[in-house]
């Protein structure tokens, strides 16, 4: 099973693929009380031609990001949530057509997914929330202190998942151990030693000591709300008869994670409960797990 992430890079390019190509985009910087008739009537040329081009879009092209709009709002199982993100670029797009336009088929699609997208975006946990204080009727004072309070605890997490994990928090407890432990020569070669012995002895990760309560804490649930972070399932496209719970929660899969960055952000959410993985494939037990040359 391939498991994939949705990214806001395919995303976007489904807003930007609604004209033709152009080799720069579109931008009108005019004060309308202190520049020139002439002026005005350049921009006005330019939004006309801007429009024009709508009209005359590659009706392939929208016939197939309708399509992909549609099999995202179709959720279940087998994929997790948009985040609000994901349905305002939605929702830009179907503005950037120019319904009046498209063939009747299309023309009623479009209209069907601005109405899902607009009782889906009203009905997201995260409407009512600010994201940024930093908007066009208050552009004054500095940005970093106008950040909203859950976009703040959303970038300490981060921050902590990517800064003081790993390498970098052993380093750091090593170091103050070493210091403040008496003895601790003599602890650190103990627990070396079991860590051998119980790799030796256990092959498989162990569901008993995955917590999880830590699993299912906010604690990752911001951490996927940062970015935001999407799981989907990639055989569900391909067929419809998969069902999520094919897996025999008594054995063994390997799911494999790659490419990935330095801070490896998907793996984290894959192996916490935030991204919808627990629903996704009921009954199996996810436990993070790297490869050996790491620590060769």
């Amino acid at each position: 099973v391939l498991i994939v992430n949705m990214s806001f890079a395919f995303i976007q390019r489904v807003v930007d693929e609604v004209t033709p190509e152009r080799k720069d985009p579109l931008t009108l910087k005019v004060d309308l009380k202190v520049h020139s008739n002439q002026d005005l009537k350049a921009s006005l040329e330019t939004i006309k031609q801007e429009l024009e081009s709508r009209k005359a879009c590659n009706v392939d092209l929208v016939r197939k990001q309708l399509d992909h709009i549609t099999a995202e709002l179709d959720e279940g199982k087998d994929i997790t949530p948009l985040s609000l993100e994901h349905l305002e670029l939605f929702q830009q797009y179907l503005a950037r057509l120019d319904q009046p336009s498209l063939p009747e088929k299309e023309r009623k699609q479009a209209e069907q997914l601005g109405k899902q997208l607009e009782k889906k975006i009203k009905g997201h946990p995260l409407a009512g929330q600010p994201r940024s204080g930093d908007t066009v009727d208050n552009p004054d004072g500095i940005s970093y202190l106008k950040v909203p309070i859950n976009r703040r605890r959303q970038m300490a997490v981060t921050l902590y998942l990517n800064l003081l994990t790993g390498p970098s928090l052993t380093i750091l407890s090593l170091v103050l151990l070493w210091y403040l432990v008496p003895y601790f020569t003599y602890v650190l070669l103990a627990y070396a030693g079991y860590t051998v012995v119980d790799n030796a002895t256990r092959p498989m990760p162990s569901k008993k000591r995955i917590i999880q309560s830590w699993r299912k804490s906010k604690f990752f649930k911001l951490f996927v709300d940062y970015y935001p972070i999407r799981i989907v399932r990639s055989d569900r496209a391909e067929d419809k008869k998969v069902k999520a719970d094919n897996f025999d929660a008594k054995r063994h899969y390997l799911f494999c994670y790659h490419p990935h960055g330095v801070g490896s952000v998907g793996a984290f959410s894959f192996s916490s409960a935030a991204a919808g993985v627990d629903e996704m494939f009921p009954g199996l037990t996810f436990s993070l797990q790297t490869l050996t040359f790491n620590f060769n």
